[in-house]
């Protein structure tokens, strides 16, 4: 599976997590990275599990093998760290990309750069859609694929194309 999850560091409403490590760090957690590697890398590995259920950062443990890879319970993951944003990817990741936010409506944004970058980079005409427990996939494959958002940002991340 995949997961996929973005920060814009530079939104003006994200507030100094200094001290809040400690609703969001397992026990085998070392804090030895920024808040939002931690929350990022969670948030990926959580959307691989493909959960359906309430995103509880306290149970996933991360720990970070080097600078940027990441092992939590046999998922690996990486995070990319800009002075812009914090991504992190996990699973198994094929391909991914990040786009700049237009519109207030993020969700149905980020479907509609899905469908046509897709038919850009591939020529495969696609969509997202739910399956049956309400998580998305690809429509021309039924392969899941995972979304983010945050502030100027957003971006997926899929198995296969």
């Amino acid at each position: 599976m995949i997961g996929i999850d973005i920060i814009d560091l530079q939104d003006p409403l994200l507030k100094n997590r200094t001290g809040s490590d400690r609703f969001i760090l397992h026990p085998e957690d070392r804090i030895i990275r920024d808040f939002w590697d931690y929350w990022t890398a969670k948030e990926a590995i959580f959307k691989c599990q493909r959960k359906t259920g309430p995103f509880k950062p306290k149970d996933i443990p991360i720990n970070f093998l080097s600078d940027k890879n990441f092992d939590s319970k046999g998922w690996k993951g990486t995070v990319i760290s800009t002075e812009d944003y914090c991504l992190s990817l996990a699973g198994v990741v094929a391909e991914h990309c990040i786009f700049n936010r237009e519109t207030p409506n993020s969700s149905q944004e980020i479907r509609h750069k899905i469908t046509r970058w897709f038919l850009e980079e591939h020529h495969i005409e696609t969509s997202v859609i739910s399956d049956a427990q309400g998580l998305p996939i690809l429509s021309h494959n039924q392969s899941p694929i995972s979304l983010t958002h945050h502030g100027r940002f957003m971006a997926f991340a899929c198995i296969s194309n």
